[in-house]
Formats: structure tokens, C-alpha cells, sequence
């Protein structure tokens, strides 16, 4: 690899600009498989509007904080006493069963909780000092729930944007530079929006159409983020610092980062873990015995709430039916094998050292996420040299090559040439010439896409014209 630029991220790994490919995590020593090469908490993160109607979680780590009983009707499903009356029992019993041993709640009438108090001062650190209506009054909450309901029927990126820039206008009052911020906030992904859907939606017919609705509902988000900025940290800015907060570019810029960029979260409920690891306990497996038919009515509350959130996802962004099918189809099947009797916490987050993190499907490493908090780790896979670019996969690598390079394509912009889809390509070409009926059209022409495939220059971090 040829390093142009350096900045270390941990004592293993450092992020790289590498010449032809922008930003990448670069091996600063060599290590073995199992590895932990960085770990850092989300830069700004959500819980999904359709998930907080399921769960309740730590407004800062998103840790679940409900016990038994709430857990279940917080789903909207009524079970009979009987059950109840178990439920009750085991939460008697104390921690894991009574949810979150220490709900600390925010300053009233904040309807923000957390898991502990440190959680709530760190939250107070950043964009919630500006938010919390038990500081600045309801005005602002509702402010921010306003905002909160136009994102859930556009995109919930503008979520993020909205924390990011209140953030900023935090800091900028306690004295920092607005332009330096700014700069910071959006380092990884210098492109507007608007190329990001074109990008991401380019095999849409009405592409043009769908772009000018991504560009309205920016504008009108924007007059809602003015509205939050005023009335949590307004008084505190200048009209300079107000109008380059408010600059309508970069809100842009950062919603396009967000949106190609961030990574999806789903932490498991602890509950569910502790109903696997006690079940030869006698009043657990009471429970799950006599209880089968209400975690199924669980489920199924769940995935009603699920599919009313893909529903308005599909009058936003239009995807094609059949993929939406597959979908369904597949989650149905993970339902089916893994014993997730409770919701999980979902939400989407933004980290700094992943977002840097480039694509191959012959990955030598992965992501993953701490059980209760918005907190990730990058390890490694296999042996990683000293030198060695980090590369994790963006889609599941056990996907054939044309469904890989079909998922990359639409989600992120590019066909991928990592050495895993140039081998395999070869091999599909070879098969069509000496076998064509063993060989699927929509492999033969993802094969030649790979092949054929000129990648341009990438700009910054972006995976953008790959």
C-alpha cells in the first residue's frame, strides 16, 4: 500500500489515506485471528422510532431497561394472570429479571432515562445539554419531536444530522471554532446528499423525482433544526455562528455521509440471554413453557410493528416488491432459528474509525457490537501483516457473486474487484464456456462486469464511482 497521509486510531491500526483509494485502516503491527484491533463508541447514534414503541433503552448506551413484565406489555400484548403472576415472581428475584438495576432519570420534565448516572452526564456532555426540556423547557422537546416525526417519514439520517449540528452549536458556545467543527463533523464523506441518492437509487426510473424529494425534505428539515437550535443553544451563538450551523450545504453533506455510511444496530435484549442460560431453572422453564404462545404473540407484535415502518419506507424510497419479499421471507427464517423472545434494541450509529473501514468480500476482519451500548470493536478475522489494509465485508460473504455485486451496486455505488470476485469471475466465465447451462445468466454478467470493470479515482473516504 501506498500511505500518503497517516493518523493512528490504537496502538494496532491507524487510518490511512492510500493513494487511488482514499481513506483506509491501515495494520500498525502484526496480529493474529481473534484480535481486537480498535474499539471506540459511536460518534452519534438513535434508537429507530418503531423500536422505542417496543423497547425502552438508555438514552445514551441504549442499553434495555425494562424487566419481565414491562417487557411484555410494553409490546402491546395482554397475557393471562397466570403468567403474570410467574413473570411477577422471577422479577422478584432481582437483576436480570427486574430490567436495569439503576433507571436514572433526567432532570424533570425530561422524559429521557438512563442506565446509570454516568451515562446521563456523558449525554449531558454533548447534544442533549441543548435538548433537555428539564434546562431549556418543553418548547424545545417538542422542537425536537417535530423534527424526530419528519425524519421517520423521510430518513431517519437527518436524526443524526440534526445530533451532529446541535452538537457543534454546543460547543461553538462553550467557545470552539465553528468552522473547525464543521470541518471535523464531515471529514469522512465530502459529497452532498443529492450524489449520494443518485448513487444509491440509480437503478430507480423516476431517480430525478426521487432526488428532488431527498432535496425538499432537507429544506424543510432545516427550518425544523432552526426552530431546535433557537430555543435549546441560540441565545449562546451569534448570527454567524447560527447561520453556519444552520449552513445548508453542509447539513447536506452530513446527511449524505450519514446515510451511506452509517451502520445498523441491533443489541440484544439481556433478557432473552438470561431466559437461554437459566432454562433448566424450574420457574424459568415454567415460563417458557407455559408462555410459548405469548412469545409468539410477541413476535408477531414485533414484526407488525417492523413491517408498518417498511411500509412507509417503501412510499419514501421504493424498492422493488420482491426484494421487500426476501426480506420478510429472510427475517421469518433467523425468527424461526434463534430463540429472541423479547425485541432487541434497533437503531442506526455513526463511528468515526468504522466509517474508514473499506469492502472485500475476502474480509480479514468484521465489526462487532457490545451487547447494552452503542459501542463497536474491529477484529480480525485472520492473521493480519504489519502494513496490511483492515477490510471488512459490507454484505454477507457466503452470497454468490452475482447477488454480492447486486447488493454492493445498489446500496453503495460500486462493483467490487477484491481478489475473492476477480477469482470468481474467472471461474464463471470459464463454466459458461464449457458448461453455459450450469451457469445462471445473472452470474455470467456479473462476471464480466468484474472483469471489465475500470474503477476510477475515489475521492476522500468515499466508496462513491468504485
Amino acid at each position: 500500500l501506498v500511505v500518503r497521509a497517516m493518523a493512528q486510531a490504537s496502538k494496532d491500526c491507524a487510518v490511512a489515506v492510500l493513494r487511488g483509494r482514499g481513506d483506509g485502516l491501515v495494520a500498525l503491527r502484526a496480529v493474529e485471528s481473534g484480535h481486537t484491533l480498535v474499539s471506540e463508541t459511536a460518534a452519534m447514534a438513535m434508537q429507530h422510532g418503531y423500536s422505542r414503541r417496543l423497547v425502552s433503552a438508555c438514552a445514551g448506551c441504549f442499553a434495555a431497561l425494562d424487566g419481565l413484565v414491562s417487557a411484555v406489555k410494553r409490546s402491546g400484548v395482554q397475557p393471562d394472570p397466570a403468567l403474570v403472576e410467574r413473570l411477577q415472581r422471577l422479577e422478584q428475584r432481582g437483576a436480570p429479571w427486574s430490567g436495569c438495576k439503576t433507571i436514572v432519570q433526567c432532570r424533570a420534565p425530561c422524559p429521557a432515562v438512563f442506565c446509570s448516572a454516568l451515562c446521563r452526564d456523558r449525554a449531558n456532555q454533548k447534544h442533549h445539554a441543548a435538548l433537555c426540556p428539564g434546562v431549556h423547557g418543553p418548547a424545545v422537546w417538542d422542537a425536537m419531536r417535530r423534527l424526530e416525526r419528519h425524519a421517520e417519514q423521510t430518513s431517519e439520517v437527518l436524526v443524526l444530522v440534526a445530533m451532529t449540528a446541535v452538537d457543534v452549536a454546543l460547543q461553538v458556545s462553550r467557545g470552539r471554532n465553528v468552522d473547525e467543527l464543521k470541518c471535523r463533523a464531515a471529514r469522512h464523506l465530502p459529497v452532498p446528499w443529492e450524489e449520494v441518492v443518485r448513487y444509491q437509487w440509480h437503478l430507480c426510473a423516476n431517480i430525478e423525482e426521487f432526488v428532488q424529494r431527498r432535496c425538499d425534505a432537507l429544506d424543510e428539515f432545516r427550518l425544523l433544526l432552526a426552530e431546535v437550535v433557537d430555543l435549546g443553544v441560540g441565545h449562546l451563538l451569534s448570527s454567524s455562528q447560527r447561520d453556519a450551523v444552520l449552513e445548508r450545504n453542509w447539513l447536506g453533506v452530513l446527511a449524505g455521509q450519514c446515510d451511506l455510511i452509517d451502520v445498523f444496530l441491533e443489541m440484544p435484549n439481556p433478557l432473552n440471554l438470561a431466559l437461554e442460560q437459566n432454562e433448566s431453572d424450574d420457574e424459568v422453564s415454567e415460563v417458557l413453557r407455559g408462555g410459548s404462545e405469548l412469545f409468539e404473540a410477541v413476535a408477531a407484535a414485533r414484526e407488525t410493528v417492523t413491517r408498518e415502518q417498511e411500509d412507509r419506507e417503501q412510499e419514501i424510497c421504493p424498492r422493488q416488491k420482491l426484494e421487500l419479499d426476501d426480506v420478510r421471507k429472510n427475517r421469518e427464517i433467523e425468527r424461526q432459528q434463534c430463540s429472541q423472545f423479547l425485541p432487541p434494541v434497533e437503531g442506526i450509529a455513526f463511528f468515526d474509525t468504522v466509517a474508514k473501514i473499506n469492502h472485500s468480500c475476502a474480509s480479514n476482519a468484521e465489526i462487532t457490537y457490545f451487547e447494552n451500548c452503542a459501542r463497536a470493536s474491529v477484529v480480525a478475522t485472520r492473521d493480519i501483516s504489519l502494513g496490511d489494509e483492515v477490510l471488512i465485508s459490507y454484505v454477507s460473504s457466503d452470497d454468490s457473486l452475482s447477488a454480492r455485486q447486486k447488493l454492493l451496486k445498489q446500496d453503495y455505488g460500486f462493483i467490487c474487484v477484491c481478489v475473492k470476485c476477480r477469482s470468481q469471475s474467472v471461474s464463471v466465465l470459464l463454466r459458461s464456456v464449457v458448461a453455459p447451462e450450469k451457469v445462471s445468466d445473472e452470474d455470467v454478467g456479473a462476471a464480466r462486469r468484474v472483469v471489465f470493470h475500470r474503477p476510477r479515482r475515489r475521492r476522500g473516504g468515499s466508496v462513491l464511482g468504485s
